[in-house]
C-alpha cells in the first residue's frame, strides 16, 4: 500500500514538473495575456481638470455571457464604495476602461453577503473597450470549481499599477500570476501566495511580501485545466486579498444565474 501510494505522489509531482516546465516555455504568457482580454478597470473620479492628488476609486470588472444577455460582472462591495462616493460627490464620473456608464442605471442584481453585482452591457460596448467576453455553454453551467492543489491564475488592475498623467489621462498597468488553489469549498476558492509555489511565468521575481492589491477585486479568477490540452475556465469573482497573510479570496460562479441574477441559496 505505500509502494502505491508512493508511486502516485510521484505520478503527481512528474506532471506537476510537466505542467510548469510548459507554462514556462511560453504557455505561460499566453494565458496571462488571454486573461487580460476578459477584464478592464471600473474607475470612478471627479472630471477634469484633476486635482494635482486626484481621489480615483477603482476596482476590476470581467465580461462574461452563459446562456444569457452579455454580463458586467464586479464584486458588490466595488460599486457600493462607488455609490458611496458618489453620495458625497454627485459629480462623479465613471468608467469601464474607456466607456462612460452610470452604473446604477445598468444594474440586474447584487448582493452583500455574496459580495457580487451583475450589470447589463453590449457586446458592442465590449468591443469598444477593446475587450472579450468569456463565453460559457449554459448546459455546462455553472463551471466545476479548481481543484485543491491545481493551478489557477488571474489578471486584475490593482491601483499600485495605475499611472496619472497631467494630460489628464490615466494608464492601467495589469497584474497576474499563476498560483495553486489552497483551500476549495461550495462557495470559495482561497489561494495562499507560497512563495516556493509561485511560477514566474513573466521572469519578473516574486512580488514584494504582504503587497497591497486593492483593486483586483472583482476581477475573474481562471481554472486552469489539463487534459490533451492546455486550457482555461471561469473558476471564481475575486472579492478579497489579505496583504497580511497573502490570500487571494474568490467567490464561485455558481451563484451566477444566466440571465444576470443572482442565486441567494449559494
Amino acid at each position: 500500500m505505500a509502494e502505491s501510494q508512493e508511486s502516485v505522489n510521484h505520478d503527481e509531482q512528474a506532471q506537476k514538473n510537466q505542467a510548469i516546465s510548459i507554462l514556462k516555455s511560453g504557455f505561460g504568457h499566453e494565458i496571462l495575456h488571454a486573461a487580460g482580454h476578459y477584464v478592464a478597470p471600473i474607475f470612478w473620479t471627479l472630471p477634469p481638470p484633476f486635482d494635482p492628488v486626484p481621489q480615483i476609486g477603482n476596482g476590476s470588472i470581467f465580461f462574461l455571457e452563459c446562456g444569457g444577455p452579455p454580463l458586467a460582472i464586479t464584486a458588490h462591495h466595488v460599486y457600493k464604495e462607488y455609490l458611496s462616493r458618489k453620495e458625497r460627490d454627485p459629480s462623479l464620473i465613471c468608467q469601464i476602461g474607456n466607456l462612460p456608464l452610470v452604473p446604477e442605471e445598468r444594474i440586474i442584481d447584487g448582493d452583500e453577503y455574496l459580495d457580487v453585482v451583475t450589470f447589463r452591457i453590449t457586446e458592442e460596448e465590449v468591443a469598444h473597450i477593446g475587450k472579450w467576453i468569456y463565453r460559457h455553454d449554459q448546459a455546462k453551467w455553472p463551471p466545476q470549481p479548481p481543484e485543491v492543489g491545481k493551478a489557477v491564475f488571474f489578471a486584475g488592475f490593482p491601483s499600485i499599477h495605475r499611472t496619472l498623467h497631467q494630460s489628464e489621462r490615466i494608464d492601467w498597468d495589469i497584474y497576474s500570476a499563476v498560483l495553486t488553489a489552497t483551500v476549495v469549498n461550495d462557495r470559495e476558492v482561497i489561494c495562499q501566495f507560497e512563495r516556493e509555489e509561485f511560477i514566474d511565468i513573466l521572469g519578473l521575481g516574486l512580488p514584494p511580501r504582504h503587497q497591497w492589491l486593492g483593486g483586483l477585486s472583482g476581477a475573474p479568477l481562471w481554472t486552469l485545466t489539463q487534459n490533451s490540452i492546455f486550457g482555461w475556465r471561469l473558476g471564481g469573482i475575486i472579492f478579497q486579498y489579505s496583504k497580511d497573510y497573502e490570500l487571494l479570496y474568490a467567490k464561485h460562479p455558481v451563484c451566477i444565474a444566466p440571465e444576470g441574477t443572482l442565486r441567494r441559496n449559494h
